[in-house]
């Protein structure tokens, strides 16, 4: 006979929201972590390559309201990253959303509520995982929009950090 130990189930949908969060990356995580130990390199970057697929991530940008291949990179940035972000991680400090230059923003998440099951299953599910998604995203987006950057709080970063910037259109100078 099965002792019962409590009510798994929670009114609150915060902590509904946290708990599956935590949840679902840990999962990824470990699905990262023996891709990694099993094939490697070639492993990782078939996962990156598999999520970052342009085409898939034209749905969230319509559903966003936007037009792909020519969304502006403000509302790329507000309405697909950001809203993005809301569903897949809990944070109690929004992210920073910073100009850098006419054509140029930081897109830095302080606090994640997975960072710490992430960190604990396989760090690199952040430059994998979640860079793919930003990138495909955005690439779905506007094609003209690149994302660099190399920090992460898995890592021991003070934050994971996102430039995302507007190239120039193909055949200008």
């Amino acid at each position: 006979m099965t002792k019962k130990v409590g009510d798994a189930k929670t009114p609150d949908p915060a902590a509904r929201a946290n708990a599956s969060q935590r949840l679902l990356w840990r999962i990824i995580a470990r699905m990262v972590k023996v891709i990694g130990d099993r094939y490697g390199e070639e492993g990782l970057r078939t996962i990156y390559e598999g999520l970052r697929d342009w085409e898939f991530w034209q749905v969230p940008v319509r559903k966003a309201g936007l037009v792909p291949g020519e969304a502006s990179l403000e509302d790329t940035l507000h309405k697909v990253l950001e809203a993005g972000d809301e569903l897949l991680f809990t944070m109690e400090q929004r992210p920073v959303i910073e100009k850098l230059s006419e054509n140029r923003y930081l897109y830095k998440v302080r606090q994640c509520n997975v960072a710490d099951v992430i960190g604990r299953e396989c760090w690199q599910t952040c430059p994998v995982v979640a860079r793919a998604i930003e990138e495909g995203a955005a690439k779905a987006a506007n094609p003209r929009i690149r994302l660099t950057g190399d920090k992460f709080l898995v890592t021991g970063a003070d934050g994971c950090y996102s430039y995302y910037e507007f190239t120039d259109p193909a055949g200008k100078p």
